[in-house]
């Protein structure tokens, strides 16, 4: 487990942080950033990652956090996708 406890808290702060500016930005800005789709597949292939080795090496911890990262990803690529959709849903409408 200590072999794996620095990346993951590393990737699980960068996602707190990711999910605490996506918010803070969408909600100022009313547009998605534009960073949420290629963290989405970073934060999604680490997650699987972690997430295949708590599986194998059977820790809770690991599982949870690796559950963690790959709902902060899905979160993100949803905001996006969202976004881009109501943005295309309005550029017809003019």
């Amino acid at each position: 487990m200590i072999a794996y406890e620095v990346p993951l808290l590393i990737i699980k702060i960068i996602a707190n942080i990711t999910l605490f500016l996506t918010i803070f930005l969408t909600c100022k800005f009313k547009v998605t950033p534009s960073f949420c789709a290629p963290l989405f597949f970073l934060f999604n292939i680490a997650g699987l990652f972690f997430l295949s080795l708590g599986l194998i090496e059977d820790i809770d911890k690991l599982i949870i956090s690796a559950a963690f990262i790959i709902f902060v990803s899905y979160i993100l690529i949803i905001c996006y996708l969202t976004d881009k959709y109501f943005q295309r849903v309005k550029k017809e409408k003019e």
